[in-house]
């Protein structure tokens, strides 16, 4: 990945792909994590809104995950969107280490057995991947996968999504339609 600016090119971290610059749409310099990192100006738009939003609903991200914590084990279309739902509020919302140490038990009775719960039903690839998918269009939810997964496994889980996007193409659009169980759900 090249973050070198050009004169007429410039890479967005976010988008993960070049634009041309113009007038309306300059490179934003941004330090996320301490990470120094370009993005386009509707990418930097995104990414305000979204850290915004993540210090004003954590406690609302933290209800939500005790409303889908019955659906985790479901087998079927509703529980694959439900793991997906709620691995992606833990790391939207950087509440994995909070749950894991214990945080959120007493309280919201919430553990660490709900999270591995997620990927150890029969579709935990499918559960990765549809994270990943998510992350592609949030950058800000990729930023924290990165950091709370760190390198190695984040490597690991992407070369899964590559591998699911690859054997899986003609049958997976989005998580939402994904139609791998026939009449199970």
């Amino acid at each position: 990945m090249k973050k070198i600016i050009h004169d007429n090119l410039f890479y967005c971290d976010a988008c993960e792909e070049h634009h041309r610059t113009t007038t309306y749409n300059q490179p934003v310099r941004v330090f996320i994590k301490d990470r120094p990192v370009y993005t386009c100006k509707r990418q930097y738009f995104y990414l305000q809104q979204d850290l915004n939003r993540a210090d004003k609903n954590r406690n609302k991200a933290i209800k939500k995950l005790n409303k889908l914590q019955s659906s985790i084990k479901l087998v079927g279309k509703k529980g694959l969107k439900a793991r997906i739902d709620f691995i992606t509020i833990i790391f939207k919302y950087s509440l994995k280490n909070t749950i894991g140490n214990g945080s959120l038990l007493e309280g919201f009775k919430l553990s660490m057995q709900d999270y591995d719960r997620c990927f150890e039903i029969f579709d935990g690839d499918l559960v990765v991947h549809g994270l990943l998918k998510l992350a592609c269009k949030n950058y800000l939810l990729k930023v924290n996968l990165q950091e709370q997964l760190g390198v190695q496994n984040f490597g690991q889980w992407r070369g899964i999504y590559n591998r699911i996007e690859r054997v899986c193409q003609p049958y997976i659009r989005d998580p939402n339609t994904l139609d791998l169980f026939g009449d199970l759900s």
